[in-house]
């Protein structure tokens, strides 16, 4: 410290003017990392909280009982599929997905399905009426209930 002191005036200024821009350049730095990084712990957050909540509030709306205009007897996340069955599939190639086919009002439909066996004794050309939970699983249905109802006429 006391050779800070012997030193001609010219030098001790340098000194002070070299230490006074090291603050200011700290101060300023620090103010504008401090921001990155604050804007950047923001955005996660807000992405994180809205993921968050999104989340739960698809759980708290699946565990809700059926809205007074659901019909009676029918969960409201549950699909009912009537017509003539025309098989129970497998995709060979990837994704190895399996699904029914149904026929009704001249159209064929082609529901995804979790792997069953509700579906492999119904003989094609029947008629049945299928009961499937939806949402539960992101790309299939989950078959719930299968009815015959009797043999194709047509």
């Amino acid at each position: 410290m006391h050779a800070f002191f012997s030193l001609p005036f010219v030098a001790k200024l340098i000194g002070l003017i070299t230490a006074a821009a090291l603050v200011i350049v700290g101060f300023v730095k620090r103010k504008a990392i401090g921001s990155v990084i604050g804007a950047a712990w923001k955005a996660v957050t807000n992405k994180a909280d809205k993921w968050l909540w999104r989340y739960v509030s698809r759980k708290v709306k699946a565990a809700e009982p059926p809205s007074e205009n659901a019909p009676r007897g029918v969960h409201q996340y549950e699909k009912i599929y009537r017509g003539k069955f025309v098989g129970y599939f497998q995709h060979t190639l990837y994704p190895k997905e399996n699904f029914f086919e149904l026929e009704e009002s001249g159209g064929r439909t082609k529901v995804p399905v979790m792997m069953t066996n509700m579906l492999s004794g119904i003989q094609p050309a029947t008629m049945v009426r299928i009961d499937t939970l939806v949402g539960a699983t992101l790309r299939a249905e989950i078959v719930l209930r299968v009815r015959e109802i009797g043999k194709a006429l047509f």
